[in-house]
């Protein structure tokens, strides 16, 4: 399932129905689907019509909706408060890199998250689609910098510990990375994986981290909130959806 790793030492989990998300084909494949309703541009601000419709503005002007559904990551909490809502992300940022595998895989790797600790870090892995490089983050809190705060020691910190991994836990793999991704976390005060809606009444915005695994559910479920003049009482942030409390 994955020979680039040296192995571990305790018995392992394998999700046959698992993997990783090809974002590139994804969005690819709903950007074919919607082009004849898609419109790409920057969103300034929501506004509220004389007609009760919500106005997205952009710099080609304003548009009305009957309701507007923001998706919009770490930019969700700034759209939202052009109508009054709060949305309490936290944001930091995420060091992922891309490391060359030693010879190409005929078959497709399978993805790794490995919290044994076994090799000095706690990391998440997968393949790329072209079946020649591997990426790697840390996980946890170990992996999060940041962002308000002077973080290239940090960056350098983390991107040493991957490499120092990928030297230890996976021969099949070049250690020397081919390129790195900083990602920003989107995180909710109750867990780095929470999730949670929030409205002025009207329209709907969502936050948390780690959605795109969720969007289909999610989609469905806002998209049939939004048609209903409903709010997803199913994502209301006293749910507390992801919370890593056991209280």
């Amino acid at each position: 399932m994955l020979p680039t790793l040296a192995g571990l030492p305790e018995p392992a989990f394998i999700d046959c129905g698992g993997g990783p998300i090809w974002t590139d084909a994804a969005l690819a494949w709903l950007a074919r689907s919607l082009r004849d309703v898609l419109t790409r541009s920057e969103v300034l601000a929501l506004t509220r019509h004389a007609s009760g419709a919500t106005e997205v503005v952009t710099p080609h002007g304003a548009e009305p909706h009957r309701s507007v559904i923001v998706a919009a990551g770490q930019d969700t909490p700034r759209i939202a408060a052009t109508r009054g809502v709060i949305v309490p992300v936290e944001q930091t940022l995420h060091a992922r890199g891309t490391f060359a595998l030693r010879a190409r895989n005929a078959e497709v790797l399978a993805a790794i998250q490995d919290s044994t600790g076994h090799y000095g870090h706690a990391v998440y892995g997968s393949p790329l689609p072209d079946g020649e490089h591997y990426a790697i983050g840390l996980s946890g809190d170990e992996g999060e910098l940041d962002p308000s705060a002077n973080s290239l020691t940090a960056i350098r910190t983390v991107r040493e510990g991957l490499v120092e991994y990928v030297e230890r836990a996976m021969p099949g793999v070049d250690p020397d990375p081919v390129a790195w991704t900083n990602c920003w976390v989107t995180r909710l005060p109750w867990g780095s994986d929470a999730v949670a809606c929030y409205t002025d009444g009207t329209n709907l915005f969502i936050a948390g981290h780690n959605l795109f695994k969720h969007a289909p559910a999610l989609g469905e479920l806002l998209a049939a909130a939004a048609q209903d003049d409903k709010f997803p009482a199913d994502l209301s942030d006293a749910r507390r959806l992801g919370s890593t409390s056991t209280a």
